[in-house]
């Protein structure tokens, strides 16, 4: 008679009826194995949460406050070089970028704002009004849509309207409006400027305001900017193909000094005189505030999800001692360990699913934003 072999019982209702059961049994372990994971998933969600919260919002206080979120520039570049720049691997963004030089406001319209103002402020003399200088409204620049959305825009807040696209649109910002007399902005607005397009060259334009946006850089920096389409700068000639500024943003685990070399050993410069200068981005710089490096910032994070793990191992591996002698009954019974497995592995997911909900529940309600 031929032997047959043994074929374990499987039953996978009388599994999940011995699982519930040992979870009734074992209420109180449960109930801090509960509370564990619960304690385990707020706490990591609210270092990480708060801490890279922290950073972002320090990355954008910067960007806002230099007028930028660019962290370096190649000056005067052509377009083999442009194409190098945003084949690397350690640099995340980049684009184009030509400043072609100050605006002031036309005489008759700077003229009439002044009257405005003595009209509202007393009358002044003859003598105060033609001693006064012609005022500097912004510095005109253009940009390509890379540079403009993914290095500029994040510096701005209230865009209104669109970069331009017409010779004759511009966009400003809302200081170089008021330096205008211009408080309550609508799109299609005649602006009139002298642009100083070189050294020796100056051009009266009017334009149409297609935008405008708010910015938070100091102008002891600098003027603010205004911004111009491509068809107006070749209209000017200049020729962006050939030569116009790259700025860009590395990978924020790159500080400035590495990027540097590397962006010297990968780009072919085109002279001597062209210059690349790279500072570290600003996520760089509030991580290196917060925590002293992004190395300080892996080690701390491997030391909270240590303490977690072993948090929760622990209270696992104390529970699971006090249920060894069941585990033996059943083997003698002829369970097999998968089974036992299957029971226990049963028995802790009805506490790990309840607990990593509420602890992601309570995680979400604590850093939602306007929480107290």
């Amino acid at each position: 008679m031929r032997e047959r072999k043994f074929t374990p019982n499987d039953n996978g209702s009388v599994i999940r009826m011995l699982s519930g059961r040992y979870a009734k049994c074992n209420r109180g372990r449960n109930r801090i194995l509960l509370g564990a994971v619960i304690l385990g998933i707020v706490t990591l969600t609210m270092v990480f949460g708060i801490s890279f919260g922290r950073i972002r919002a320090e990355a954008l206080r910067a960007a806002r406050e230099a007028g930028t979120a660019a962290s370096g520039q190649i000056e005067k570049a052509d377009r083999s070089q442009y194409a190098a720049v945003r084949s690397l691997g350690y640099i995340s963004q980049a684009g184009r970028s030509v400043t072609v030089g100050e605006a002031e406001a036309v005489k008759a319209q700077h003229e009439e704002k002044r009257a405005e103002e003595e009209r509202s402020e007393g009358k002044r003399s003859e003598e105060e009004t033609s001693e006064e200088a012609v005022p500097s409204v912004c510095l005109i620049r253009w940009m390509d849509g890379d540079a403009w959305e993914g290095l500029t825009v994040p510096a701005y807040t209230d865009i209104h309207g669109t970069y331009p696209e017409n010779a004759q649109e511009i966009m400003l910002s809302l200081k170089a409006l008021e330096k205008l007399g211009i408080r309550e902005p609508q799109e299609g607005m005649k602006i009139s400027l002298k642009i100083s397009v070189g050294i020796f060259r100056s051009e009266t334009e009017e334009f149409e305001l297609c935008g405008w946006f708010t910015e938070y850089a100091d102008e002891s920096e600098g003027l603010t900017p205004g911004y111009i389409s491509r068809a107006k700068l070749e209209e000017w000639g200049f020729d962006v193909d050939s030569e116009a500024d790259i700025l860009f943003r590395q990978t924020d685990g790159m500080d400035w000094r590495e990027t540097e070399e590397r962006l010297y050993e990968d780009i072919q410069m085109k002279d001597a005189s062209q210059n690349i200068s790279v500072s570290d981005t600003y996520a760089y710089g509030a991580v290196n505030e917060l925590t002293g490096g992004y190395e300080m910032a892996a080690i701390g994070a491997l030391a909270v999800l240590s303490g977690m793990f072993f948090l929760i191992h622990n209270v696992m591996q104390i529970s699971v001692a006090g249920d060894v002698r069941q585990m033996g009954l059943l083997n003698v019974i002829g369970t097999t360990e998968r089974q036992i497995r299957k029971i226990y592995y049963g028995q802790i997911l009805r506490v790990l699913i309840p607990g990593v909900l509420i602890g992601g529940g309570l995680s979400g309600i604590l850093l939602a934003p306007g929480h107290p």
